[in-house]
């Protein structure tokens, strides 16, 4: 068997061989009779031609201008055609099908050159049409560092659901559809989209787990570089709907869709397109995700949809049966007699009832008149990672179920209602309408309670002084450099030196976001982290490499930065009031720094920030389609049967 992959080369296996890697070329040479215009018994010369990887031309210049494994080498190789329609989706079952997991390329890996260099032109194309309020550079490297969080804790660079997926497959498939077949790579198309759709919805609505995916939609700007906005370990939510495939669908087929499914959403974060035209009937568009990013009230909870928008579209109601006709009809058996059908069924139509629901029909769109603010109804304020990464999963757990009124009264009063504040959708309270779908419920009306975005729109954007930017600019793109030298490498790292240089990649990230948020403890961070990353390359320089240029240039950048913020730091104590001390000999001492004065600078300096973290209500840190105070629980317009049944489960 020869099977074709997307990086120029084709695996080949056969009884007694074990799989190989040969290059496209010689593959289309022995198999396909190539230049005897025979035509190839899997896919056409024109579309193997198509599928070319152009490195095979342009990998001579590149060894004469890059070594192998500079980044140079290693983003530039990777700028071809066949990637470039990866990132679209257009790929075909005959070059992504393989037999084993194994054999999947990390297709986020391949496609990175092309993301950054979507980013680039994009901001280059808002900067000259005049279009300044769509891109930020704090928000931008916050998001980006978000991406790369995201990625270091994917194993391998694959979804955490493979695991468990390959585990199933192995054990409880219940048909083993052929990996090589286009109709398994069809069937797993649609029914992964779909598996997506409920997976994304489960994240918004399933209580929770909206703390999972917070951090995507705390951006206040909408752009190439919030796609890359993702929550590390999201992948643990989702992996409960991937997993379902996993009874019929071969684990290769599932990852190839499974990347690619990530891989499209990146081209839906941009405003540079309108609508698609007919597109949008079927397929997501850029359009269609801006409303799902938008905080207006007819934006909440609509779009989920990641390849196809059908999902939204589409409305099914399903309703219980009429019990009393059956009854009338069956008159046999003293159990089944129509009194006895009738009360069956009057307890069966009860419980039936309140499963009762509406599937799908979440969609909205786009309007010209309300164009959507982005971000979360109450924005986070702050461009702490780990804060944005990890708070709401905190809060939605435990912080949402202690909540008070104004009187000291909970809100959610009872273990019951405690349990339902995790599990419920993060905007309900007591008496909030919901209806059941899948295994969770959500509300019934998702702008209940939220209101219209404040005009005009106020973002939160610390100004720094340029000097500043641009010392960040270039500590964030050597941290950029390091991220993809890491990402090429990681099979080949030990786990020592993965968690070293994620802990690199944490505090770093970390001090970026001090700096943004102008924390009093900024400076010191960095030349923690300045003194952290010197000591580590000091100590590598005693290995048997020794001193290379690459280890010399680090230590010297960071020895760098730290001496600057040492004298920023002394320059700023310096210009501190300060006191004469009196000598035993009555003549005037030298000068001496009124420590007091320091300390309640600090002091003054860390309150303000805990008061500007205290200034978000609870409430606004939980969800983004809840904007209910916490001083009174909402009473509904009118209650009814189906929202009895919900506040008594």
């Amino acid at each position: 068997m020869v099977l074709a992959t997307n990086t120029g080369y084709f695996y080949q296996s056969s009884p007694g061989i074990s799989h190989g890697i040969i290059p496209l070329g010689v593959w289309k040479a022995n198999y396909c009779n190539y230049g005897k215009q025979s035509k190839c018994p899997i896919m056409s010369e024109e579309l193997l031609d198509a599928s070319l990887n152009l490195t095979t031309t342009v990998t001579p210049l590149l060894n004469r201008i890059f070594s192998n494994t500079s980044l140079g080498h290693r983003l530039l190789e990777r700028l071809t055609l066949v990637n470039l329609r990866h990132t679209l989706y257009f790929i075909t079952p005959y070059e992504t099908a393989v037999p084993t997991v194994e054999q999947v390329p990390n297709y986020n890996v391949e496609v990175s050159a092309w993301w950054l260099t979507f980013v680039v032109v994009e901001f280059l194309i808002l900067q000259i049409s005049g279009h300044h309020d769509r891109f930020a550079l704090n928000d931008s490297i916050t998001s980006i560092c978000a991406g790369m969080l995201s990625q270091c804790f994917k194993f391998g660079g694959r979804t955490v659901a493979i695991f468990l997926y390959i585990f199933i497959w192995n054990n409880f498939r219940l048909i083993e559809l052929p990996w090589d077949s286009p109709w398994t790579w069809l069937l797993c198309l649609v029914f992964q989209d779909l598996m997506y759709y409920c997976g994304h919805r489960a994240v918004h609505e399933f209580g929770f787990f909206w703390g999972l995916h917070t951090i995507h939609h705390s951006s206040e700007y909408y752009n190439f570089s919030t796609a890359l906005r993702q929550a590390a370990i999201q992948d643990a939510g989702l992996a409960i709907y991937d997993v379902l495939q996993a009874f019929f669908i071969p684990p290769p087929i599932f990852l190839v869709h499974r990347y690619f499914s990530e891989i499209l959403q990146f081209v839906m974060h941009t405003s540079l397109f309108d609508t698609l035209g007919p597109l949008g009937i079927v397929f997501n568009t850029p359009s269609h995700h801006r409303v799902h990013h938008g905080r207006n009230p007819y934006c909440i909870d609509k779009n989920y949809g990641g390849v196809f928008i059908i999902w939204d579209k589409v409305r099914c109601v399903i309703s219980y049966p009429d019990f009393d006709a059956i009854a009338t009809k069956n008159r046999a058996g003293v159990l089944f007699n129509s009194r006895g059908v009738t009360l069956l069924g009057t307890l069966i139509q009860s419980i039936y009832r309140s499963i009762t629901f509406q599937m799908f029909g979440t969609f909205a769109a786009e309007r010209k008149d309300d164009p959507p603010i982005y971000g979360l109804v109450h924005n986070e304020n702050t461009f702490n990672q780990i804060y944005l990464q990890a708070h709401v999963l905190w809060d939605m757990i435990y912080f949402k179920g202690q909540m008070k009124n104004e009187k000291g009264e909970p809100l959610f009063p009872g273990l019951t209602n405690k349990i339902k504040a995790a599990l419920y959708p993060p905007g309900w309270f007591p008496g909030v309408p919901v209806r059941p779908f899948f295994h969770w419920f959500s509300l019934v009306d998702t702008a209940y309670g939220v209101p219209e975005p404040e005009k005009p729109v106020v973002r939160y954007n610390p100004p720094l002084k340029t000097w500043l930017k641009l010392y960040l600019i270039g500590h964030f793109t050597l941290l950029l450099a390091i991220f993809l030298h890491f990402e090429y490498d990681r099979p080949r790292l030990d786990y020592v030196d993965f968690s070293l240089k994620i802990a690199f990649f944490l505090v770093t990230m970390q001090t970026f976001s001090a700096f943004f948020d102008k924390c009093w403890y900024a400076s010191s961070l960095e030349i923690s982290r300045c003194f952290g990353v010197m000591a580590y390359f000091g100590v590598l320089m005693t290995d048997r490499t020794g001193v290379a240029p690459h280890r010399v240039f680090m230590f010297t950048v960071h020895g760098i930065s730290a001496l600057l913020w040492i004298g920023y730091s002394i320059e700023e104590v310096v210009g501190l009031p300060v006191h004469f001390g009196q000598s035993n000999a009555g003549v005037a001492a030298a000068p001496v720094i009124d420590h007091r004065y320091i300390s309640k600078r600090i002091s003054a300096s860390r309150r303000i920030h805990e008061n500007e973290n205290e200034k978000k209500v609870a409430i606004s840190i939980i969800s983004k389609a809840d904007s209910l105070t916490p001083t009174a629980p909402p009473q509904p317009p009118q209650p009814t049967a189906q929202v009895a049944i919900h506040s008594a489960l």
